[in-house]
């Protein structure tokens, strides 16, 4: 479609059809994790948005605006989403600065490499179909919630019942991947590590399949523990869990202990239990944990 759409020419006529090719590119590009060529699209998308519909500029610019970050371009990234949100917050209706809102908020937190302890959207409820698992509000609030140093257990469970539910009235096989890694993050935050990596791993068999790189590192550092753990003990995931490494945070190295790399396999065991498996005592234990 999008190659076809490029294919019109490129007259005053068929500018908006050149911008939806290229949307439509960039988002290829962006799942696969490929994002300076996702960026060049999406920036072909930008010089045409005022040939797009209100809901497709704002679908290219949260694009736009998470691909320069996870590509590392952190002073293209700042200008652009303040412009952004200088463009959203006095053009458009209500329901667009409020989605921009929770974006801009999320795109903060990630440039500031800060976990606030509260949001006023937390608790709010976004009434918009989700286009894709990256431009999903509710989304982005869950993904925010597991990241925060307290954990609210009952109220992201809720919200991830309740969009899973919607999701999958409209069949958004992406979205529901997404919050089985959601639900893997909750559950390894709640100590339950067994039940976190099989829900981890399962949601790890469709995005190999599917190449969607993005479905894991939208979660940012959130999803690290399960990576490592998941590197620990399988090489079957290793060259996707590479890529999305690289995407996170290119200058991340998970160097481990041989015996960190032992502890941290089996974290569903107690202090007591792990000293007595391992033949050391408690202390060490937790003097590992911490390293």
């Amino acid at each position: 479609t999008a190659t076809m759409l490029l294919g019109l020419g490129s007259s005053e006529r068929n500018q908006e059809a050149i911008a939806e090719g290229n949307l439509f590119l960039g988002m290829h590009y962006y799942l696969q994790g490929k994002l300076d060529r996702a960026i060049n699209h999406f920036e072909e998308v930008d010089k045409r948005k005022n040939y797009l519909i209100g809901p497709h500029k704002l679908f290219n610019a949260t694009a736009l605006s998470a691909a320069y970050f996870y590509a590392g371009y952190k002073v293209k990234f700042s200008v652009y989403v303040e412009r952004q949100n200088h463009y959203f917050n006095s053009s458009g209706g209500q329901v667009y600065r409020d989605f921009w809102q929770t974006h801009y908020q999320e795109f903060n937190i990630k440039l500031n490499d800060e976990l606030w302890s509260e949001h006023y959207f937390l608790t709010q409820e976004f009434k918009l179909v989700p286009i894709s698992n990256h431009t999903d509000p509710n989304l982005i609030q869950i993904r925010i919630m597991l990241a925060q140093k307290k954990l609210d257990r009952a109220l992201v469970e809720k919200k991830i019942d309740r969009l899973a539910s919607f999701t999958q009235s409209i069949h958004g096989t992406r979205v529901l991947q997404s919050l089985i890694i959601a639900r893997a993050i909750l559950l390894y935050r709640c100590e339950a590590i067994t039940g976190a990596l099989e829900l981890f791993n399962k949601a790890l068999d469709y995005i190999k399949g599917s190449g969607n790189l993005m479905i894991i590192a939208e979660y940012n550092r959130s999803v690290l523990p399960l990576i490592t753990m998941t590197l620990t003990s399988s090489d079957a995931y290793k060259t996707l869990l590479n890529k999305v490494l690289a995407i996170i945070d290119p200058a991340e190295k998970i160097e481990l202990t041989r015996r960190e790399a032992e502890i941290l396999a089996q974290l569903d065991l107690s202090n007591k239990e792990l000293a007595e498996h391992l033949f050391i005592s408690e202390k060490t234990i937790k003097r590992h944990k911490n390293g």
